[in-house]
C-alpha cells in the first residue's frame, strides 16, 4: 500500500444521511467523486512530484500520519490520510522514485516517495482507478486521538522531540499538566 501524505476525508468519502449519519466512499462513475478526489492528487506547489510513503499496513500507516502531523504541522488538528493499493498505480505506469529525505523524521524519511510523472491531464485518471478499487481506505485521527497517540509515541521514540512541529511542545506539555 502506499499512503498519501494527507488529504481531505470529504473529498475522499461522503456523508450519507440516516441515524446516525455515516460516510461511504465516493464512486469512480461520478465526475463530481472523481473531481473531488483529484484535488488531493493535483502537486501542490513548490512538489516535483506527489509525495507518498511506503507502508505495509494500516498500523504502519496511522504511526506514519501521526509523525507527519506532529513533525511537520505546527499544531493538533484532525489528520486525514488514503491508504491507496499498488495495484491502482500500475495501469497508468506510473513512475513511482524513492527520494529519502533527511528533513523529515527518519521513520518517515525513509518511506518516503514521489510520484514523479503523475501530470495535471491523468489526475482524473488516477482518481478513477483509486475510487475503483474497494480497497482503498480515507482515514482520519481526530485531534483528540492524535495527541494521545503523540504523547504514547514521544514515549517509544524519544528522538521525536527534535523534530516536533512549532506549538507542539507546548501542547503535549499543556495537555499533560490538565490530566
Amino acid at each position: 500500500m502506499w499512503l498519501l501524505r494527507l488529504g481531505s476525508l470529504s473529498r475522499w468519502t461522503k456523508s450519507v444521511p440516516g441515524n446516525p449519519p455515516r460516510r461511504v466512499n465516493r464512486s469512480a462513475s461520478s465526475p463530481e467523486d472523481v473531481a473531488a478526489v483529484a484535488k488531493d492528487l493535483f502537486r501542490r506547489r513548490g512538489e516535483r512530484g506527489q509525495s507518498v510513503f511506503r507502508v505495509q499496513n494500516r498500523d504502519e500507516a496511522d504511526t506514519a500520519a501521526v509523525i507527519f502531523a506532529i513533525t511537520c504541522r505546527p499544531d493538533p488538528a484532525d489528520v486525514d490520510y488514503v491508504l491507496i493499493p499498488d495495484e491502482c498505480l500500475a495501469p497508468l505506469r506510473l513512475e513511482i522514485r524513492a527520494e529519502p529525505s533527511t528533513a523529515l523524521h527518519p521513520f518517515l524519511g525513509e518511506r518516503h516517495f514521489e510520484i514523479v510523472d503523475l501530470a495535471d491531464d491523468r489526475v482524473e485518471d488516477f482518481a478513477r482507478y483509486v475510487l475503483a478499487d474497494a480497497r482503498y481506505e480515507a482515514l482520519r485521527i481526530n485531534e483528540r486521538s492524535l495527541v494521545e497517540k503523540a504523547r504514547d509515541m514521544l514515549a517509544k521514540l524519544p528522538d521525536l522531540t527534535g523534530f516536533l512541529g512549532l506549538d507542539w511542545p507546548d501542547v503535549l506539555q499543556a495537555r499533560s499538566s490538565a490530566s
